[in-house]
């Protein structure tokens, strides 16, 4: 390596040895066989998030006339792993945040030639009169006082798309309670939640009158 290489990677070195995630330090991260650009703005796309975008595709009608809403997409994972297997449905991908919709999210597409999905600067359920065939969401639900947030990679990643009030749930009850006037006649609503969290989030769906619960 030349003397700037090596500088550059002792670098690198020194941030990983603080604890700084591998994806900040590259700027890359894949998802669904994609490669994806990520930044400190957005959250660090997962394997357990895949979930999300395998129950989506199981849900979708093939006649090309479906649209699905990615609330809060972040660096656009979800949204643009459907739009690659589904390329016939019309993906609408939200986010509150300009640094993650316009330069992360966006950016991601363009590079993917995944030029069917639109993208939208929206908090949540702020979009009009749309209504979606399905809808999906990776929200925050971390309690404030959850211990993990000072751990990992975690700690390092924007906690406004980790924290939602006291119990981890305020986002995902938003969610949830409005779902009814964005969603077509048997539409569906998949949220990514915590691994301690089904019972309540079962218990917020029912609360709404929402049906095959899963």
């Amino acid at each position: 390596m030349t003397a700037n290489q090596c500088a550059q990677f002792q670098a690198l070195l020194a941030r990983r040895a603080q604890g700084e995630p591998i994806a900040y330090l590259t700027g890359r991260k894949e998802f669904w066989s994609l490669e994806l650009q990520v930044t400190e703005n957005t959250l660090i796309p997962r394997p357990e998030t895949e979930l999300l975008v395998e129950q989506a595709y199981a849900r979708l009608p093939f006649d090309g006339k479906a649209l699905v809403i990615d609330l809060g997409t972040g660096s656009g994972a979800i949204a643009l792993a459907i739009a690659a297997e589904c390329p016939q449905c019309r993906v609408l991908a939200t986010d509150k945040s300009t640094a993650a919709l316009k330069k992360v999210a966006q950016a991601n597409a363009q590079c993917l030639g995944l030029h069917q999905v639109a993208f939208l600067l929206s908090d949540w359920w702020a979009l009009g009169e749309i209504k979606a065939t399905l809808v999906v969401s990776n929200p925050p639900y971390a309690a404030a006082n959850a211990p993990h947030l000072s751990q990992g990679d975690v700690q390092y990643e924007p906690r406004s798309a980790l924290v939602a009030g006291v119990d981890g749930l305020a986002d995902i009850r938003q969610l949830i309670a409005q779902s009814v006037f964005h969603l077509v006649a048997d539409g569906w609503l998949l949220l990514e939640h915590g691994y301690l969290q089904a019972e309540g989030v079962q218990a917020l769906f029912e609360q709404y009158g929402c049906e095959d619960l899963q």
